[in-house]
């Protein structure tokens, strides 16, 4: 029906088009009314699409929200939980020290005594077996302040110098960690030898290094930045272990 009204307006319309008078209002009146209808109908087609447009950026702003909310919860969680072990580690029956439920016991300086300190001739402790006597600079041993369980050593904190290469290392007990030791535990870079794998960061003038063996986990320092040097210390760690 629509497209026989199309065809017979155009009919009426193309003795003007073709260069004849103008056509009476009689004829141009349907012409401008179903013109006027056809815009009408086009003009919601136009704002749904707008709409549309909108309407998406609308949905991008809410999830950029959403993901700001997110990353702002768990960034306050972060601080909460760090908060409360702190505050646990202060307020524990030994100040600076915190037992876990697997066993794991986190301390502070403050939670260690010192228990020996001898400098050059020391005896070398038996974790240590690629040190030698002779090579020990300072040698001292730490045991959990009175009133904790037992009165054995937890960590050692070792001096020595071989091969012309100074070191110092904090040897922890398997169940200790010390709070300041921590990133010794994130180095990035890994290194097999021996049958030992190590994790260690390098810089230009030493190298930290960590690595665990037996009941013990060695946060170790080397006065060196020569691949080679260190790579040979490593060696003999590894081979000795």
């Amino acid at each position: 029906m629509k497209e026989r009204k199309d065809r017979e307006l155009e009919r009426a319309l193309r003795p003007y088009t073709e260069g004849g008078e103008q056509p009476s209002p009689a004829v141009t009146l349907p012409a401008k009314e179903q013109l006027r209808a056809k815009q009408a109908e086009a003009a919601p087609a136009a704002a749904g699409a707008g709409g549309t447009v909108q309407g998406g950026a609308d949905a991008q702003k809410k999830a950029e929200r959403r993901t700001a909310i997110v990353l702002t919860t768990a960034a306050c969680l972060l601080v909460l939980i760090v908060g409360l072990f702190l505050w646990r580690l202060q307020e524990s029956p030994l100040p600076g020290m915190l037992l876990l439920a697997d066993g794991t016991t986190y301390v502070s300086e403050s939670a260690l005594q010192q228990s020996t300190h001898e400098d050059g001739g020391a005896e070398c402790p038996a974790c240590l077996p690629w040190v030698e006597d002779e090579e020990i600079v300072c040698c001292r041993t730490y045991t959990l302040q009175k009133g904790a369980a037992g009165g054995e050593p937890v960590l050692y904190r070792v001096e020595y110098r071989a091969d012309e290469v100074s070191a110092t290392v904090y040897v922890e007990k398997s169940n200790v960690c010390l709070l300041s030791l921590g990133e010794f535990k994130k180095l990035p870079e890994r290194h097999s030898a021996g049958g030992v794998e190590f994790s260690l960061r390098t810089e230009e003038t030493c190298a930290y290094v960590y690595f665990e063996a037996g009941d013990y986990k060695y946060n170790l320092q080397l006065e060196t930045g020569e691949e080679e040097v260190l790579h040979a210390a490593l060696a003999d760690i590894g081979e000795s272990l």
